[in-house]
């Protein structure tokens, strides 16, 4: 006598099963950590160099920003470093004794470490501040290379300034 059964009276075995073992759980997790540790490192540095990256570029615009200003009203311009922050602004009223009397603020200050968690330190305790003239210079010449430096854990980069007030583009050493 032959059976002929289909898929829809064969019934399940109660053996078995539909799920993972809590075994087979533990080891996949095991496994995905191990692979997030190995990709964090890498991830961690990029995230750091890119952050350094930005505060670089964002320090060369307030720079830029200062000169810009001291040019466009003829005037002197500064660019200051406070702690982790930096700023530009532009002298608007100067009396004969040579005081001031008035500021225009060119870009107001960021702190790099709230923003991206970069620290900025100085090669020189003069490099706070970097004034131009109304023509574009450095006022007076800094007479050596200023330098700010800035970290984030591995990642370090620095920004430096001619004795004109220029930027160096790179092949400043830290």
């Amino acid at each position: 006598m032959v059976h002929i059964t289909d898929s829809v009276t064969r019934r399940r075995s109660p053996f078995a099963r539909s799920g993972f073992s809590l075994t087979e759980l533990l080891i996949a997790l095991v496994m995905a950590s191990i692979l997030a540790t190995m990709a964090g490192s890498p991830l961690a540095r990029a995230r750091n160099a890119f952050a350094v990256r930005a505060v670089r570029q964002t320090i060369t615009a307030v720079l830029d920003a200062a000169r810009a200003g001291a040019v466009q009203r003829g005037r002197t311009g500064r660019f200051v470093v406070r702690g982790n922050a930096v700023l530009a602004y532009v002298d608007t009223v100067a009396i004969a004794g040579g005081s001031v009397v008035g500021t225009y603020t060119v870009m107001a200050p960021e702190d790099f470490l709230t923003a991206y968690g970069a620290k900025l330190s100085l090669a020189s305790p003069g490099d706070t501040l970097v004034a131009y003239d109304g023509r574009g210079f450095a006022n007076p010449r800094l007479g050596r290379i200023a330098r700010v430096i800035i970290t984030k854990g591995t990642a370090k980069d620095s920004v430096c300034i001619t004795n004109l007030g220029q930027v160096m583009p790179r092949g400043c050493s830290l």
